[in-house]
């Protein structure tokens, strides 16, 4: 394939529109994360790690992973969903560092999901079209734990998350907990929401970081 000018500056670019410094960061310091140690052992079903991932961002979650682990000291239960973008080299990789996680492919998914939410056409429609939806009803559908801990590719531990590991660990804690945002970032208006079902939504829920307990979940709810 031919390089033009034009081609050569959008590639330009789209690396360096950042600056240098992200750039660096992104290429050169990123993949250094496939040149340690795997996590051998998640096997702790206590609680059930389940994460989401694509293949423009497996790698920011081998960071995620990697971090909470070692700062952790935890070997919880890991499960990876992959929205069907992973080639086999991503997938080898993540194999490669957990294990003994369990690597759900997108395929697998489908087929399982339109078995469970058959009775459910609104709830399976829903899980089809928007790109986050797995987080909610794949998640549930393939947890071994009656806990799970939700996490999101943008994660970073630099010590023990104690608060969070608390909640996670007394089994007296029954309440869903979830990172706080910055703002709301619901894709309804709670105003429309209240008008409609006369329930008030939660402010500034983020769910890049939580607990969920499994007897939470319920299928009718989300139809």
């Amino acid at each position: 394939m031919r390089l033009t000018p034009g081609s050569l500056w959008l590639r330009c670019h789209q690396k360096f529109r950042h600056g240098l410094r992200v750039a660096w960061y992104r290429d050169v310091v990123r993949p250094r994360i496939l040149a340690t140690a795997p996590i051998e052992d998640t096997t702790d079903q206590s609680c059930e790690v389940h994460v989401l991932t694509s293949k423009v961002d497996w790698l920011n979650l081998l960071w995620a992973l990697k971090s909470f682990y070692v700062a952790s000291a935890r070997r919880y239960a890991l499960c990876i969903h992959e929205d069907g973008s992973l080639g086999w080299a991503e997938l080898a990789a993540l194999a490669k560092h957990f294990p003994t996680a369990r690597i759900i492919p997108r395929a697998e998914a489908d087929a399982k999901l339109a078995e469970v939410l058959r009775s459910f056409p609104r709830s399976l429609s829903f899980r089809n079209t928007n790109l986050l939806a797995p987080k909610l009803f794949d998640f549930i559908a393939y947890l071994n734990s009656d806990r799970m801990g939700l996490f999101d590719s943008d994660l970073l531990f630099f010590a023990e998350p104690k608060i969070y590991l608390q909640r996670v660990e007394d089994p007296a804690y029954r309440r869903n907990t979830f990172n706080a945002d910055n703002d709301d970032a619901y894709t309804v208006q709670p105003e429309a929401v209240r008008a409609r079902i006369g329930h008030q939504l939660l402010p500034r829920v983020n769910s890049g970081l939580g607990l969920v307990h499994r007897d939470w979940i319920r299928w009718y709810w989300t139809e």
